[in-house]
């Protein structure tokens, strides 16, 4: 059977989770890990028989690594540099398969015809924006390192906006804008990294409300998912969300905004009602992305409706979802077109 690899951060971020799960389910078999340019790489995730080290395009590790496998997987673009696909090239030259899981508002497009066979698409938003290619839409497993607990009353609300998401996608600011609209007597726990950008720190510092706690640390990720009752993030655009995911797998109930594609499989009734559509121009990548608009008073009015109401349905069907999207029930849908 042939043997994937791909190229990874082994770092607590999106793409180094999303590497991590995969590999955890057997999708991926070998890492070229490269280094993050801000955060630590966790070499304990990987055994040390499956990785190699390097930049994307050196010709020590990354050749070794090409001779170990016979797919690439290339999850975004290729890492460090997306916009550096010599390794890539060097794949092709040597016979190998190369695949792509494209993140829509990321992924360069420029290397796709000729360096590319066939992409996965890990949400059904994705794949509109690649159906020009030879594209198929796989679900990302659910996270098997998420504990789930019951949660049966929506009284403990969190946001983490970490570092915001590119062009404030995550919703923080609607949400503190929302604030003073909310009549319930909830409480809500905002958390940011500490190196988030200054102007989101100052504005998340300055929540005067006593019903709100601001948290300004790193939180261990065996922590993130154990507090609260609802996991409440207006994200105005995405197709893969992690957070919504973990949050999910976890219990929690979601309050995310009510669109595509996180309304295929997220339970709609908590969902914020969406006002409309604006478009924002990617010019790193040459497109135009679909933001929701969700106004603070929608998103009070969501928060007010299911205030201190029974969330123990909504609980046991997180439950239940994470089991039948694990990486063992997907692999072989996987193996199909990396294997």
């Amino acid at each position: 059977m042939a043997t994937v690899g791909s190229i990874v951060y082994a770092t607590k971020s999106g793409l180094g989770i999303l590497a991590k799960l995969l590999y955890e389910a057997k999708i991926i078999d070998k890492v070229l890990v490269v280094q993050h340019p801000k955060f630590d790489s966790h070499i304990e995730w990987y055994e040390s028989e499956d990785t190699f080290w390097g930049r994307s395009g050196d010709t020590t590790g990354g050749d070794e690594f090409l001779k170990s496998i016979d797919t690439l997987f290339l999850l975004e673009a290729p890492l460090p540099d997306p916009f550096d696909w010599a390794l890539v090239q060097k794949a092709k030259y040597l016979g190998k398969k190369v695949v792509l899981m494209p993140m829509y508002e990321s992924t360069p497009r420029q290397h796709l015809s000729v360096a590319v066979d066939q992409i996965i698409c890990p949400s059904e938003l994705d794949l509109e924006y690649f159906r020009d290619f030879d594209s198929t839409f796989i679900p990302v497993p659910s996270p098997n390192d998420v504990e789930w607990n019951l949660r049966e009353t929506a009284n403990v609300f969190v946001h983490n906006v970490g570092h915001g998401g590119i062009f404030s996608r995550n919703g923080t600011v609607e949400l503190i804008e929302a604030l003073p609209l909310i009549k319930s007597d909830i409480k809500l726990i905002i958390r940011i990294q500490p190196d988030a950008g200054p102007e989101l720190l100052d504005l998340v510092d300055k929540v005067d409300d006593p019903r709100v706690e601001v948290v300004t640390k790193q939180i261990p990720f065996s922590e993130l998912w154990s507090t609260g009752d609802v996991f409440l993030f207006p994200e105005k655009f995405n197709g893969l969300s992690l957070p919504l995911q973990e949050a999910y797998t976890a219990g929690m109930c979601v309050m995310a905004g009510d669109r595509f594609p996180i309304n295929r499989w997220l339970p709609q009734e908590p969902l914020i009602p969406v006002k409309g559509h604006f478009y924002t121009e990617l010019p790193w990548i040459g497109i135009k992305v679909k933001n929701a608009i969700m106004e603070p008073q929608d998103i009070a009015s969501t928060i007010d409706n299911w205030a201190g109401k029974d969330i123990t349905k909504l609980s046991l069907r997180g439950k239940e979802w994470a089991k039948t999207n694990n990486g063992e029930s997907l692999k072989p849908q996987y193996d199909r077109i990396l294997r």
